[in-house]
């Protein structure tokens, strides 16, 4: 009897090592995809925050008077913006372009309205064009690049009327700019999101065309109740 029970005892020994052989490699196996996912999802975040930047590649029109300039952000992150000038006593409009885009995006709407007399001013938002800054905050912080263009367009002409087109990214800045600054007398937007946590999941959607990183969105959604809530406190709810 003891060379059987011998025998099962090996065998059971044997199965065992296995069993932790297997197991060891499923930990390991675990522990990589868990890895590449950690890597995937900074991967993702990264080209949230950090669009390619582009540039205004068509030339100036020879009946448009255009000026480069630089100036600074209520923040003080350097900018980038091209001013149109307009005739005497017409309003100055400032156009603020969407989120992965430049000043590009609304150039030929401002030479239509240069053209009607009006002041135009464009800007790169932090992180795009020529502006400095390292990252995009989707319209947070852009709210101070928006103030900061008001001011110079209000150093440059006086006590004119100032008025603020935004598409996309650039309407919520402008509309959170709004509460804060009286010198805005109008404003258009176009394709404001509502709230951060939908548009970060439909971004991320395009980005990646993965469903299950919509969950960056829920996870993303701390910043974004912040974001939403200093908006909120901005217009004095």
């Amino acid at each position: 009897m003891a060379p059987a029970g011998s025998s099962v005892g090996r065998g059971g020994s044997d199965l065992s090592r296995v069993s932790l052989c297997w197991l060891g490699r499923a930990i390991k196996a675990t522990a990589l995809a868990l890895v590449a996912l950690a890597g995937l999802l900074a991967w993702v975040g990264y080209l949230w925050v950090r669009p390619r930047r582009l540039f205004l590649e068509e030339p100036i029109p020879p009946d448009i008077s255009a000026e480069d300039v630089y100036f600074a952000s209520r923040d003080g992150t350097r900018l980038h913006g091209l001013h149109l000038v307009g005739q005497p006593e017409f309003p100055a409009l400032l156009l603020c372009h969407g989120y992965f885009k430049s000043l590009a995006e609304p150039f030929q709407l401002a030479c239509d309205l240069n053209r009607l007399g009006y002041h135009l001013f464009l800007i790169d938002f932090r992180a795009c064009g020529l502006s400095g800054g390292r990252y995009t905050t989707v319209g947070y912080r852009e709210v101070s690049d928006v103030l900061g263009a008001v001011d110079y367009l209000r150093a440059r002409l006086g006590d004119g009327a100032i008025g603020v087109v935004g598409i996309s990214m650039g309407a919520v800045a402008a509309i959170m700019a709004a509460a804060d600054c009286l010198d805005i007398g109008a404003m258009v937007v176009d394709s404001a999101y509502a709230d951060l946590e939908s548009a970060i999941e439909e971004k991320i959607a395009d980005i990646v065309r993965l469903p299950f990183l919509v969950l960056l969105g829920w996870v993303s959604s701390g910043w974004g109740n912040g974001s939403r809530g200093a908006t909120w406190r901005r217009c004095g709810r």
